[in-house]
């Protein structure tokens, strides 16, 4: 597909560098082994373990969650849009998470779900890879309707009823749980 597209030399050859890269990471069980336990395990022991941890020493936990939240957005800005303000979402819910639940295994084990989720559910079966890779291939500037290029509107809707229900069902149990103690 991208040897097809007629790009500027320095596009394309950004273009062919993430071809190589996308079919490298692509093929199945590399993916998952790299989404699904390394980048978790990386990411939430830097992010959330060591950042957040040292920032809630010098800062109120809002500040700290906020900071980490946006440096882990924005580390992920060379993959695109999309997965920026994905990561920068998730990454507040990590952080939320980590500081609820007082251990970054809980969060682990939700970025690893994440990863398994969009990589392995929802992209092929929105086809969601190919619009993002065709997206930053192209430099596409122009914003389609944000909420339905992706993701239908009815997932969209499921999806944010889904995570209200869990924020809403931890912060139950975590309310029991200092209560009995």
């Amino acid at each position: 597909f991208l040897t097809s597209l007629h790009l500027p030399p320095i596009v394309g050859e950004l273009a062919m560098r993430q071809q190589r890269f996308f079919e490298h990471t692509m093929h199945p069980l590399s993916l998952f082994f790299q989404a699904v336990v390394i980048f978790p395990l990386w990411e939430e022991t830097f992010y959330r373990g060591m950042i957040l941890q040292l920032l809630r020493r010098y800062a109120p936990a809002w500040l700290a969650v906020l900071i980490t939240t946006l440096f882990f957005g924005v580390t992920h800005l060379g993959q695109g849009w999309v997965t920026a303000l994905n990561a920068t979402l998730f990454g507040g819910v990590f952080a939320w998470l980590t500081i609820k639940t007082r251990s970054i295994f809980p969060s682990m084990l939700c970025h690893a779900a994440a990863n398994f989720a969009w990589f392995f559910l929802l992209g092929p079966a929105f086809g969601i890879t190919e619009k993002i890779l065709n997206e930053t291939a192209l430099k596409t500037s122009l914003l389609p309707s944000v909420l339905t290029w992706y993701f239908p509107a009815w997932w969209m809707l499921v999806s944010l009823g889904l995570v209200g229900a869990a924020f809403g069902l931890i912060t139950r149990e975590s309310t029991k749980s200092r209560v009995a103690i």
